[in-house]
């Protein structure tokens, strides 16, 4: 309910911001991530972002470096170029679909350790696309951190 109302809760269908915090305390004990030199939240598309006020990625990994410290945090290392339907009403194989090739890395990262920060895997499409274009800019190794883990 509280990662709902993180992503959706605000007016207009808003995020409430307000939540990272309190949300990102669940990984005390994870965070730092310990194989990593740079964080890098999963991104929304601008549109998506212009409705949300944040992205709650971005403000999940933000609240827990406040917290407990790490790796810089680099919100634009992997960038949103194709703006997707929401995943949440998708199957497996539609939301496989629906983010193939939405993401692209900045060659910055190239021969860095990157913690992908998302804050719900489900299907784990998400994760697999943005971890291939972060592989692809020549990331040394992508790590996922999620905050949830959600079956669909």
């Amino acid at each position: 309910v509280a990662l709902r109302r993180l992503k959706f809760g605000g007016p207009g269908g808003a995020g409430r911001r307000e939540l990272a915090r309190p949300l990102a305390t669940l990984w005390r004990g994870t965070w730092p991530p310990p194989a990593g030199d740079v964080v890098a939240p999963v991104p929304l598309h601008p549109a998506r972002l212009r409705v949300r006020g944040f992205g709650q990625a971005q403000a999940l990994a933000e609240a827990a470096h406040g917290l407990y410290g790490g790796p810089p945090i680099d919100a634009t290392a992997l960038v949103r170029v194709r703006a997707t339907a929401e995943q949440a009403r998708l199957g497996r194989a539609a939301r496989r679909r629906n983010v193939a090739g939405a993401f692209v890395a900045a060659p910055r990262v190239a021969g860095r350790r990157v913690v992908l920060v998302d804050d719900v895997v489900t299907t784990g499409a998400t994760a697999a696309v943005a971890a291939r274009a972060l592989r692809a800019a020549g990331a040394a190794s992508v790590t996922v951190l999620a905050l949830a883990r959600a079956d669909r």
